[in-house]
C-alpha cells in the first residue's frame, strides 16, 4: 500500500499440483482461501481512509467447481500436466491492460532499446544526470524524462524510486538486483549469526560481482529503504562492529528491531532492555 498505491494486486499461490492428494484439492482450496480472506478483510476494514488511492485486490472470479470469487489464484505449470489457473490469471491482466491503453511516443521506445545498448552492460546503475543526457539524444527534454522514467519504472524496464535517498541514481539493468539481493543470503552464502552481516563482507561480494564501489551507498540505501536490512547503530553482547546491518526478515525474535530517533534509524536495543515480539508484511503484486 505505501509503495504502490492503486496497484492492482494479485495474490498466487503456486504449486497447486503439490497439493496432498488425500481429500479433495477444491476444499482444500477452500480453506486456504478463507484464511486468505480473514486476513484481507481484516485489513481491508482499516484502510477507508485512503479513499481512491488504496490498493485493488483482484479476485479470481472462477476456479473449477468453486463458484465464489477466490482471494486467491491457485497455479501450476508442470511442462508434465496441463496448466492450471495460468490462462484464467493471464486473461484477467490482459483484460485491465486493454482499457487502461494509452498512446506512447515512438521516440520513448527508441529510448528504451537504446538502454539496451552494451556500453551500460558494464554500468548497470547510473546517475540520473546522465540519464537524462542519454534521453536528451532523442529529444527528450528533462520535464518529459520524469514522465519517461515513471512509465519505464512501471513496466520494469528500468527503476527509480521517488525517494530522497534513491532518486539521483538509475537502474537501468533491473535484473542485476537479483545479483545484489543474492549476495546477501543464497546458497552460496548461507545466512549465519541470526541475520547479521557486515558491511565489509557484503561490499566484497558486491566488487566480485561487478558493482561500481561509486553505488555502494546507493545500494545500501536501496536496501534500507526497502527495508531488506537496517543498520545497527547500538552494539550488542554479541557484536561490536557499529558498520554491522540486520537482514530484516532473518533476525530472530529476541533481537527486536524498531526505529527510533527523529532521523528514523533503525536501532537495536541493547541486551538488558526488554523484547517485545513485532513482526513485518510483504506483498508482491503482479503487473
Amino acid at each position: 500500500q505505501l509503495r504502490a498505491p492503486r496497484a492492482r494486486v494479485y495474490i498466487i499461490g503456486t504449486h497447486y499440483d503439490k497439493l496432498p492428494k488425500e481429500g479433495s484439492k477444491i476444499s482444500q482450496i477452500k480453506v486456504i482461501n478463507a484464511q486468505w480472506k480473514t486476513a484481507i478483510d481484516s485489513w481491508q476494514q482499516h484502510q477507508g481512509y485512503l479513499g481512491k488511492d488504496k490498493i485493488k485486490i483482484c479476485k479470481c472470479k472462477s476456479f473449477k467447481d468453486i463458484s465464489e470469487p477466490l482471494i486467491i489464484w491457485p497455479v501450476s505449470c508442470r511442462k508434465s500436466e496441463k496448466p492450471v489457473g495460468t490462462d484464467e490469471l493471464v486473461t484477467d491482466m490482459l483484460q485491465f491492460a486493454q482499457m487502461d491503453l494509452q498512446p506512447v511516443p515512438r521516440k520513448f521506445f527508441l529510448f528504451m532499446d537504446s538502454l539496451r545498448h552494451p556500453r551500460l552492460a558494464s554500468a548497470p546503475i547510473i546517475p540520473w544526470t546522465q540519464f537524462l543526457e542519454l534521453a536528451n539524444n532523442f529529444h527528450i527534454d528533462a520535464e518529459q524524462c520524469e514522465n519517461v522514467a515513471q512509465r519505464f519504472h512501471s513496466w520494469g524496464v528500468i527503476l527509480r524510486y521517488p525517494h530522497p535517498k534513491l532518486q539521483h541514481m538509475v537502474v537501468v539493468d533491473p535484473q542485476r538486483l537479483s545479483i545484489l539481493f543474492r549476495t546477501l543470503i543464497s546458497m552460496k552464502h548461507p545466512m549465519e549469526n541470526d541475520g547479521i552481516v557486515s558491511k565489509s563482507l557484503i561490499e566484497a561480494r558486491w566488487k566480485e560481482q561487478g558493482f561500481d564501489k561509486h553505488t555502494f551507498g546507493y545500494l545500501w540505501n536501496l536496501l534500507t529503504v526497502l527495508e531488506l536490512c537496517v543498520k545497527r547503530n547500538i552494539t550488542t553482547h554479541s557484536i561490536n562492529n557499529s558498520s554491522d546491518y540486520s537482514v530484516s526478515f532473518l533476525t530472530g525474535s529476541n533481537e527486536d528491531i524498531h526505529l527510533s530517533g527523529s532521523e528514523k534509524n533503525p536501532v537495536l536495543p541493547s541486551s538488558s532492555s526488554s523484547s517485545s515480539s513485532s513482526s513485518s508484511s510483504s506483498s508482491s503484486s503482479t503487473a
